[in-house]
């Protein structure tokens, strides 16, 4: 009876385990037919006026995701620490963006911060990014940015590049 209870405890706790933490490793091109129209004018990830193809390979290990963006001429490399600890990343237009990722559920959420000089002085921009795969295999981004300017989400929907 023991044993039978033992075998029944290690299968759920494997069950729920294989079930939490989504792989979004892979390469991945932006959808621009489902993704949000860019913000004109803005920089980042989710802006840039005319952004062209953007693509990104990501790898990923049990304790970090590493993000490797290419929009056009232009690449971005990001790694960000899955324990919900703080990571370091240069910001697309100067000074340092910090983040913490951390699990809700199967999608990955990553809270960042980034302060950069200005015109007009010094301007602080807070970033949720949610994460999680579709039953369809796409990967979708909701990005949530606040400025001084306002708030405003917008969708980026990746497919899976395939060799």
């Amino acid at each position: 009876m023991k044993q039978r209870i033992a075998v029944v405890v290690v299968a759920v706790a494997v069950g729920l385990a294989a079930q939490g933490k989504t792989d979004f490793a892979g390469a991945w091109k932006r959808d621009a037919a489902k993704s949000d129209a860019p913000q004109m004018g803005r920089g980042g990830p989710g802006g840039g006026g005319m952004m062209g193809d953007v693509t990104m390979t990501v790898t990923q290990t049990a304790s970090e995701l590493a993000i490797d963006r290419k929009m056009g001429e232009t690449s971005q490399k990001s790694v960000y620490k899955l324990d919900g600890s703080e990571s370091v990343n240069p910001g697309m237009r100067g000074g340092d963006v910090k983040s913490k990722a951390k699990w809700d559920g199967a999608n990955l959420v990553i809270e960042s911060t980034q302060t950069m000089s200005t015109q007009m002085g010094d301007m602080t921009i807070n970033t949720k990014d949610a994460w999680q795969i579709g039953t369809d295999g796409t990967l979708t981004v909701v990005t949530t940015r606040s400025t001084p300017q306002g708030e405003r989400t917008t969708k980026t929907v990746y497919a899976k590049v395939t060799s």
